[in-house]
């Protein structure tokens, strides 16, 4: 897994598990914003992506990833 996928799948389970709908609605308009603006081109195909997804579904099951609550998140000291 490349730096890239590990930041994006980091970002998406915050956003996931946040429970602040005034941040999540700002994140929303934020990425429509940016849709707006340019086309988003992607590093990956389809495809990819699936597989991707499957492998994180499975590790998950197996226990392999430990998911990280917003609330704990936020505790930690961005220096």
């Amino acid at each position: 897994m490349t730096v890239l996928e590990k930041k994006k799948f980091r970002l998406i389970r915050a956003i996931i598990n946040d429970t602040d709908e005034k941040r999540v609605a700002e994140i929303e308009k934020i990425y429509k914003k940016l849709s707006k603006q340019e086309k988003l081109s992607f590093m990956c195909s389809l495809d990819e992506l699936r597989e991707c997804l499957d492998l994180q579904e499975k590790d998950l099951a197996e226990g392999k990833i430990e998911l990280i609550p917003h609330e704990q998140l936020k505790r930690k000291a961005i220096l």
